[in-house]
C-alpha cells in the first residue's frame, strides 16, 4: 500500500494518440467559445454605442458618417486584448488538459496492459491505480472478474484432479492431463510499480 501511495508517473504522454485527440477537442471547444464571446461582446458594444451616439437627445451625439470610423477604433482597441486573453487561456488550457488526460490515459494504459497479460493466462494479476487516477471502479470490477475466473478454474482443476485419482482408462487419463495443463494459469504475480514506471517511461 505504501508503494501504491508514493508511486508517481514522470511521463505525461502515456498514450500520445488518445491524449492528443482529447487535448485538441478541448482546446478547439474553448477557442470557439472564446471567439464567439469576443464577437458577441464586440457586436453588442458597437450596436449599443451606435444607438446612443445617434440619439438626437444625446449630449455626445455624433454624425452617422463617423460611426464606421468609431467602430474601427473600438475594434482596434478590443481585438488585441481579446487575442492576448485567448492565447493565455489556450496556453494554460494546454497544460491543464495534459494533466487531466494524464490521469485518464494512465489507468487506460495500465488496464490495457494488464488485460493483455491476463488474456495470455496470468489470471492472478491484479490492477491497482493511484488514488488520484480515474476509473478506480473499473479496476475493482476487473479484479472481481479475475477473482471469479480464478475461483472457477480452481474448482474445475480440483474436479479434474479428482477424476485423475479415480479409476479411468489410459486414454481418458491422457485427455484429463491435457485439460489440466490447459487450465494452468501463470504463477501469482504482485503488481510492480517499478515495472509500471519503466513501461510508461518507454512510451
Amino acid at each position: 500500500m505504501q508503494n501504491q501511495a508514493t508511486f508517481q508517473r514522470t511521463t505525461l504522454y502515456i498514450k500520445p494518440t488518445f491524449q492528443r485527440k482529447m487535448m485538441i477537442i478541448m482546446i478547439l471547444l474553448v477557442t470557439i467559445a472564446s471567439n464567439l464571446v469576443g464577437g458577441l461582446c464586440y457586436g453588442l458594444i458597437t450596436w449599443t454605442l451606435e444607438d446612443e451616439l445617434l440619439m438626437e437627445s444625446a449630449v455626445t451625439a455624433v454624425d452617422a458618417a463617423q460611426i464606421p470610423v468609431l467602430k474601427q477604433k473600438i475594434f482596434a482597441y478590443i481585438f488585441p486584448k481579446i487575442m492576448l486573453a485567448e492565447i493565455v487561456t489556450i496556453f494554460l488550457l494546454f497544460f491543464l488538459t495534459l494533466r487531466l488526460t494524464h490521469h485518464i490515459a494512465g489507468p487506460v494504459y495500465r488496464m490495457e496492459k494488464n488485460m493483455t497479460e491476463m488474456a495470455d493466462g496470468n489470471l492472478e494479476l491484479r490492477t491497482f491505480f493511484r488514488q488520484r487516477d480515474e476509473f478506480s471502479e473499473l479496476a475493482v470490477a476487473l479484479n472481481t472478474l479475475a477473482d471469479s475466473y480464478v475461483d472457477r478454474l480452481k474448482r474445475i482443476q480440483a474436479k479434474v484432479a479428482m477424476l485423475l485419482g479415480s479409476d479411468v482408462s489410459a486414454e481418458q487419463k491422457k485427455h484429463l492431463l491435457e485439460i489440466q495443463e490447459e487450465l494452468k494459469t501463470s504463477p501469482p504475480k504482485e503488481p510492480s510499480f517499478e515495472e509500471d514506471f519503466k513501461a510508461e517511461k518507454e512510451i
